[in-house]
C-alpha cells in the first residue's frame, strides 16, 4: 500500500507544490474525521497513528506533512474532551491557515533583497520564487529574470508565470550560463527541504548552476519555510533522491539503444549558498544550522513520546 500512496503522493506533490499537496491532504483528514464513527480517545489516537506510521514510510517522506501530524497528536492527546473531533477539526484549520500564512511571511522576508535593476537567474519551479517575484513586481521593483532552460514542462511553466505577470525575461540553455554569467546580479533557487547532513534537497542541475555561481561570486538565495525541514536522522535508506533508469534510442539510428538515467533531484550543501529566505527572516548558512539543530532536538523529543524513537 505504501508503494502505492508513495507514487500517489510524488505525483500530487509535483503538480501543486508542497504546501498546497499538504492542505490537500489535511482537507481529506478533516472529511475522514467527520464521517468516521468513532467509540473513544483511545481509539482516535490508534487511528491517528496508523496514519501517521503510514506517512512516515511514503518516499519520498514529506516533512510538512509529518509535521501537522505531530501537531494533531499533540492536540488529541491534550483536549479534556473524551473523543475531540471538534477540537481537532479545529486545530486542522488553523494549521492550514498557519501554512498559507508561512507563504506571506516569506514573501514578507525577501523585501529585504535589493531587487531593483537586478537581473536575477532562476532555474528550478519554486512557486515561492514566483509569489516573491509576483510581489516584488505588483511593488514597482525594476528587475528581469533569466530563465536557465532545463526540463521543458518547468521551464515553459516559469515562462507562462513571468508572461502572465508582465515581466521581463530571456531565456539561456542551462548548459550555456557561463556566456551570460557576467549579467547575472544573483541566483534564486527553491528547495524540496533541508536535511540533517546541511544539504539542502533540490531540482536537479541545480548544483551545476550553484556551484558555477558560487565560484563567480554571484549572491545565491535559497527560499525554503522552516516547515519542509527534515527532521529526523538520515540513514542508508533514506532516499531523497531517486535513479530512474531507462532505455534511449538513437533520433535517427533507432537500432542503437543505450541505457539512460535521470536523477529526482540534487543534494546542494548549505555552504554552497549565501543566503536563505525563510518565514522566520533571511539567514546565512550559519545561522540556519542553530535554527535546524535546535528545531531536530524538539522533533526527537515528539519521536520518543508517540513512538519511543530516540532519534
Amino acid at each position: 500500500m505504501h508503494t502505492t500512496l508513495s507514487k500517489l503522493f510524488r505525483e500530487i506533490e509535483a503538480e501543486l507544490g508542497t504546501h498546497e499537496f499538504c492542505i490537500m491532504a489535511l482537507e481529506a483528514l478533516k472529511s475522514a474525521l467527520l464521517q468516521y464513527k468513532i467509540k473513544d480517545r483511545e481509539e482516535l489516537q490508534h487511528q491517528l497513528l496508523l496514519i501517521f506510521k503510514l506517512l512516515k514510510i511514503t518516499k519520498p517522506r514529506y516533512a510538512i506533512l509529518l509535521d501537522s501530524f505531530y501537531k494533531i497528536l499533540d492536540e488529541c492527546e491534550t483536549s479534556k474532551t473524551d473523543i475531540p473531533i471538534e477540537e481537532l477539526i479545529m486545530r486542522i484549520d488553523r494549521i492550514i491557515v498557519a501554512y498559507q500564512l508561512e507563504k506571506l511571511q516569506l514573501v514578507q522576508a525577501s523585501e529585504g533583497i535589493d531587487f531593483d535593476d537586478k537581473s536575477i537567474l532562476i532555474h528550478d519551479h519554486s512557486h515561492f520564487i514566483h509569489s516573491v517575484l509576483a510581489s516584488m513586481n505588483q511593488k514597482g521593483k525594476r528587475f528581469t529574470v533569466i530563465v536557465a532552460e532545463q526540463n521543458m514542462e518547468k521551464t515553459e511553466d516559469n515562462i507562462e508565470f513571468l508572461h502572465s505577470h508582465d515581466i521581463e525575461y530571456k531565456v539561456v540553455p542551462a548548459h550555456m550560463l557561463s556566456h551570460i554569467e557576467e549579467t547575472v546580479d544573483m541566483v534564486f533557487c527553491g528547495a524540496v527541504t533541508f536535511q540533517e547532513n546541511m544539504n539542502f534537497v533540490m531540482d536537479p542541475g541545480s548544483k551545476a548552476i550553484i556551484s558555477h555561481f558560487h565560484y563567480e561570486k554571484k549572491p545565491i538565495y535559497v527560499f525554503i519555510t522552516t516547515s519542509k525541514f527534515t527532521l529526523w536522522p538520515l540513514t542508508e535508506e533514506s532516499h531523497e533522491v531517486y535513479a530512474k533508469p531507462d532505455i534511449g534510442y538513437h533520433h535517427v539510428l533507432t537500432d542503437i539503444e543505450y541505457e539512460r538515467i535521470k536523477f529526482s533531484h540534487d543534494r546542494v550543501s548549505v555552504d554552497l549558498i549565501d543566503y536563505i529566505v525563510t518565514e522566520q527572516g533571511i539567514f546565512k548558512p550559519k545561522e540556519l544550522k542553530e535554527i535546524f539543530r535546535d528545531m531536530f532536538k524538539k522533533r526527537a523529543k515528539k519521536r520518543e513520546r508517540y513512538f519511543g524513537e530516540e532519534n
